[in-house]
């Protein structure tokens, strides 16, 4: 299973989300990191379960393709995925370029 190209927004008022099940025990997130106001947090939930927050803000960053851990397991099982966009009070986005497993 493969994403690519997939952004997702807050506007304050909502937010937008990526949404699958898959088999792993390992979850990567591979996203743009930018020194932009405008690049906001996403949480990552696994199994209805809140397991990370990963910003796309770096004041270091240049558009930088930055790979995270988001979730290991102890096993390869089923999960249901959840990548949604934290919600602030201005309008904020995420570029994912990918999500890996194993």
């Amino acid at each position: 299973n493969e994403l690519l190209g997939e952004r997702i927004t807050s506007t304050g008022e909502s937010q937008s989300a990526v949404l699958f099940t898959t088999r792993f025990s390992s979850l990567y997130i591979i996203f743009e990191s930018a020194n932009n106001i405008n690049c906001g947090e996403m949480q990552i939930y696994i199994d209805n379960n809140y397991v990370e927050n990963i910003s796309g803000y770096s004041p270091s960053g240049r558009d930088d393709i930055t790979c995270r851990l988001a979730y290991r397991g102890n096993s390869t099982a089923f999960h249901d995925v959840k990548i949604l966009m934290k919600n602030k009070d201005r309008k904020q986005f995420i570029n994912i370029i990918g999500i890996g497993i194993c």
